[in-house]
C-alpha cells in the first residue's frame, strides 16, 4: 500500500478491491461465526459430562481450542470488514504506546531497540484505547517481522492539519482537520518490487507462508471505521515505514484514576 502516483489510479483501485474483499467477508464471518459458536457450545457441554483424565476429554479440549483460535481469527475478520462509524472515544496515544512498548521490550529481547518519541502535548486521539492497542500491535508485528535477526523500530507522531489534496494519498476514510500523524518506521529489508505490487493487488497480501495475511486489512479496517488513512513508503535511510493519520479530539484527554 504505498503512497499513491499523482493521479491515484493504483490506489484507488485496490481500495475498491479492499472494499468489495469487506463486503464478502462481512457476510463470510457472520455465517463462519454460526458455526463456530455451535462448535463452542457443544464443545463446553461435551467438556462439562466427561472425566477430566479421559481421553475423550483431551480430545474434545482440542477441539475448543481450535474454536477459540478460530473465534480470534473471526475478530480479526470483522475488524476489517465493518464499516458503520465508531462511537466517539478519546485514548492518549503516548500512554498506549507505551504499554505495548513495556509488553514487546522483553518478548523481542535485546536485538530489538524499540524507540518512542510522542511529545507528551498531543491532544488524544478520537479513538478507544483498544482499537489504538490493536492497531499498534500489527504495526509493530510487521516491523518485526521485516528484521531478519535485529534492528531498530521507531514509533513518532505529530499534530498535522490534513489538507483535502492529502487525504487523496491515503488508503482509508481521512477527513481534512486536525490530527495525529503516526509513523511507524523499521530498519529491515523494505519493499521490493515483487512485494510493492502485491500489496497494491491483493488484499490479503503476504510474504509468509500459510499466514492468512489480515494483519494490514485489520489496520485498514480499523482507520477506516475512525475516520483515519495510511500508506506505506520506503524510508529514506532504508526500511519501511507506515505513516497513520488519526483525527484528535477537540478537548484535552483526562486520564481516569
Amino acid at each position: 500500500m504505498p503512497r499513491a502516483p499523482a493521479a491515484g489510479t493504483d490506489q484507488l483501485r485496490f481500495q475498491q478491491r479492499l472494499e468489495e474483499a469487506a463486503v464478502l467477508t462481512h457476510w463470510l464471518a457472520h455465517d463462519f461465526g454460526n458455526v463456530l459458536t455451535g462448535v463452542l457450545g457443544f464443545a463446553e457441554l461435551s467438556l462439562e459430562q466427561l472425566p477430566p483424565d479421559s481421553e475423550p476429554y483431551q480430545f474434545v479440549s482440542e477441539i475448543r481450542q481450535s474454536a477459540r483460535k478460530g473465534a480470534e481469527f473471526l475478530r480479526k475478520l470483522l475488524l476489517f470488514s465493518r464499516r458503520n462509524r465508531a462511537q466517539s472515544g478519546s485514548a492518549s496515544l503516548a500512554a498506549v504506546a507505551a504499554a505495548e512498548a513495556e509488553k514487546l521490550r522483553p518478548l523481542w529481547g535485546p536485538a530489538v531497540d524499540l524507540r518512542l518519541s510522542i511529545p507528551a502535548d498531543l491532544l488524544p486521539l478520537a479513538m478507544d484505547a483498544e482499537p489504538l492497542r490493536q492497531l499498534l500491535a500489527e504495526l509493530l508485528d510487521n516491523a518485526r517481522n521485516a528484521l531478519a535477526g535485529g534492528g531498530m523500530i521507531a514509533i513518532s507522531a505529530r499534530r498535522l492539519d490534513l489538507a483535502g489534496a492529502e487525504c487523496q494519498q491515503l488508503l482509508g476514510c481521512p477527513s481534512p482537520g486536525p490530527c495525529a500523524e503516526i509513523t511507524l518506521a523499521d530498519t529491515g529489508c523494505g519493499l521490493s518490487p515483487e512485494v510493492r505490487r502485491g500489496l497494491l493487488s491483493q488484499p490479503f497480501f503476504s510474504t509468509k507462508p500459510r499466514h492468512h495475511g489480515m494483519g494490514l486489512p485489520m489496520v485498514y479496517g480499523i482507520l477506516y471505521t475512525h475516520r483515519g488513512g495510511m500508506c506505506i513508503e520506503p524510508c529514506p535511510e532504508g526500511g519501511t515505514q507506515v505513516r497513520v493519520v488519526v483525527p484528535l479530539t477537540a478537548v484535552p484527554f483526562e486520564p481516569t484514576a
